[in-house]
């Protein structure tokens, strides 16, 4: 692994947090970025002591979504970025294990996305989650089907319309957070979370791969 990702370990190894390590990007997602979460998510959830992931980001923000610049004139190296991206989500819906998303700052775009196919989210009122994309003609399709699974065609339909982004406030409204917390709670709460869902038994976690087909 390089330093584009980190895992932390927390309670002899029970719960494991992978971190996108690339605060001076805001934790964009380039394709070095997505390659190693990729390698990062299969070998911690192929790991038996490993009960809860949690998912989160370095510095001030969760995930500023896709790394565009380098790749908006070269259509190849774009579409090889998403193809991962969307093979990064179906995978973490495949674990048997529960991820949760700690969002302390924005999440967009692919962001998002990450955190929509997560099985709980923390974020705090003021947060800035969405897909402003939308506003530059720009159509999320990757990201788009988990957002339809997690919150219904209807509400989906009127975010991607809308556009830009909404306050993590208006995103647990529309039932895309799990859990609104304070901003200092939002690493507390998921970790409190993940220490509950770890201490159930193993039959209790159960596996998303039926959930992801």
């Amino acid at each position: 692994m390089s330093d584009l990702t980190r895992v932390v370990e927390h309670d002899d190894g029970a719960i494991a947090e992978i971190l996108l390590n690339r605060a001076d990007k805001r934790n964009a997602l380039n394709q070095e970025l997505l390659d190693e979460m990729r390698a990062t998510v299969k070998e911690v959830t192929s790991r038996q002591d490993v009960r809860v992931v949690v998912l989160g980001g370095e510095g001030r923000s969760f995930c500023a979504g896709m790394d565009l610049q380098a790749v908006r004139t070269q259509p190849e190296q774009m579409g090889s970025l998403l193809k991962t991206l969307s093979l990064l989500m179906r995978e973490i819906r495949r674990a048997p294990q529960p991820f949760i998303a700690r969002v302390q700052g924005a999440a967009i775009g692919g962001g998002c996305g990450l955190m929509c196919v997560c099985d709980f989210s923390f974020t705090h009122p003021d947060s800035k989650i969405g897909y402003p994309e939308v506003d530059l003609g720009i159509c999320p399709a990757v990201v788009a089907p988990w957002l339809v699974w997690r919150i219904g065609s209807g509400k989906a339909r009127q975010l991607l319309l809308a556009g830009g982004t909404l306050r993590g406030e208006e995103m647990y409204e529309y039932g895309l957070v799990t859990h609104l917390v304070d901003m200092d709670d939002v690493c507390p709460g998921a970790m409190a979370c993940a220490r509950r869902l770890a201490r159930g038994g193993t039959d209790g976690n159960g596996s998303n791969e039926a959930m992801a087909q």
